[in-house]
């Protein structure tokens, strides 16, 4: 079997398509699609997708927020993240970012990976970008925030790694693990 014969084999065409919900960061449809054994029902979240960036100084400590997430209702260690505005160039919003809300000047911006959030029944995709900063200002964050610059061998720590729990940040530490040997 090819390549093609595969991806044809596993197709699911749409027979309809419901939106549920539009909200201002993402929509909700449900699609009926059918499958070599019927139909079915796939609900999905649509979703622009997010920046996410690997900011590390020169002594190559991690730039992190400290931020409370209703969602999982705890605070959070993350690496900056935004969503996806279709307007915006990715590169001068990850650069403008970083200096707004962290107090950084980004130094060799590269793209090293993209990857989907939760591909089950979500479309967001998550480009992950690496950089050096170098801080430029002192930034006023909300009460909410705090910006952190933590060592690699740190992170592993339980005063940080408890509040690991966004996936784009553990990819990114398993990314930095993995290539510590080229910073």
């Amino acid at each position: 079997m090819t390549t093609e014969d595969y991806k044809n084999e596993t197709m699911e065409p749409v027979i309809s398509e419901k939106k549920i919900y539009t909200g201002k960061y993402i929509s909700l449809k449900v699609q009926t699609v059918e499958k070599s054994s019927g139909y079915t029902q796939r609900e999905i979240i649509t979703h622009p997708g997010t920046l996410c960036l690997i900011l590390l100084t020169d002594e190559n400590k991690l730039v992190m927020n400290r931020i409370y997430r209703k969602a999982a209702e705890t605070f959070s260690l993350e690496v900056l993240s935004r969503q996806v505005r279709a307007s915006e160039s990715y590169f001068d919003t990850i650069i403008n970012e970083a200096q707004k809300n962290l107090g950084y000047e980004v130094i060799d911006l590269t793209p090293i990976y993209n990857n989907y959030a939760s591909i089950n029944y979500s479309t967001e995709k998550v480009y992950t970008f690496i950089a050096k900063g170098k801080k430029i200002k002192d930034v006023v964050a909300p009460f909410d925030v705090q910006i952190l610059e933590v060592g690699l061998d740190e992170l592993l720590d339980d005063k940080y790694s408890r509040e690991i729990i966004d996936s784009k940040t553990v990819l990114a530490i398993n990314y930095l693990k993995s290539n510590k040997d080229n910073f």
